[in-house]
């Protein structure tokens, strides 16, 4: 699944105008640029910005590609410790439900925020556990 770079809290608008330039504004496009470390870095040297954070946009990027996740919940999991694929891999449900928690208690506007399932939460780890992260 793919979405707008804008979704993407971590991702600043200045940032956000840089990639813009360089004609990336959805999730694929970034990963399709930022998969590689060779990647990485041409992008960096061609929009001034830092290689490590490429590299955690892209990750969060790749997180799009577990079939459930959907965007609605890619920033949620963010503030809840979970920036990769191999981060949702090894968590435990239990954890990480109480990390979702907290994270939901702490955003801006909680209400609207919402709450994955336990049953949800197992998919995506059982899922992460089936797909291998292609970034480099």
């Amino acid at each position: 699944m793919s979405c707008g770079i804008d979704e993407i809290d971590t991702i600043g608008e200045s940032c956000r105008e840089a990639l813009a330039a360089k004609g990336i504004t959805n999730t694929n496009q970034l990963f399709r640029r930022c998969e590689t470390a060779k990647g990485r870095a041409e992008l960096a040297r061609i929009t001034g910005l830092k290689e490590s954070d490429l590299l955690r946009w892209v990750l969060l990027a790749d997180l799009l590609r577990l079939p459930e996740l959907g965007k609605g919940y890619l920033n949620l999991l963010c503030a809840a410790g979970i920036h990769s694929i191999e981060h949702m891999r090894a968590v435990q449900v239990d954890a990480l439900m109480t990390r979702l928690a907290e994270a939901k208690r702490k955003a801006r506007n909680p209400k609207k925020v919402r709450m994955p399932s336990v049953a949800m939460v197992e998919r995506w780890i059982t899922q992460a556990s089936r797909v291998s992260s292609t970034v480099a």
